[in-house]
């Protein structure tokens, strides 16, 4: 009697497809280029800041950051830090300014918005090079 090779045949090909799919979903998350990215923000994830609200009313993912930038033009400071777009709002404070950033990608020659938050001041360091000397100095243990 011959033994069925086709199930675990069946298994194997599922099996590298699930792998498949699996880096595929990663690669495209790490890229931010998935549709998941696009969708709302929880209430309560972000401080209860009135710019954020602004900004969250103005800029959604899917705009072009052009677009963006110009809708967030009421920032009292704007850098652009490679991908990342930085907008300052509020007191010249480290600890009480409101820390926008935005993220985007190229697609098909524009630069596209997929993600955007808040920057908590406890990981301002990280943001050094992006943002004005005042708040800078302000920093704990910054230079």
């Amino acid at each position: 009697m011959k033994k069925r090779k086709m199930p675990l045949m069946l298994i194997a090909i599922l099996g590298c497809l699930a792998v498949a799919c699996l880096l595929l979903g990663i690669y495209g998350l790490v890229l931010g280029r998935l549709d998941l990215l696009a969708l709302p923000v929880p209430p309560g994830l972000f401080p209860d800041s009135p710019y954020w609200a602004t900004a969250v009313a103005r800029v959604h993912v899917g705009d072009d950051r052009d677009s963006a930038v110009r809708a967030l033009s009421d920032a009292w400071f704007h850098s652009e830090c490679g991908n990342t777009d930085i907008f300052v709002y509020g007191p010249n404070d480290p600890n009480r300014a409101t820390i926008i950033y935005v993220t985007s990608y190229e697609k098909a020659g524009t630069r596209v918005v997929d993600s955007m938050g808040t920057i908590p001041p406890e990981m301002l360091s990280q943001y050094e090079y992006c943002l004005p000397e005042s708040l800078r100095q302000g920093i704990g243990g910054m230079r």
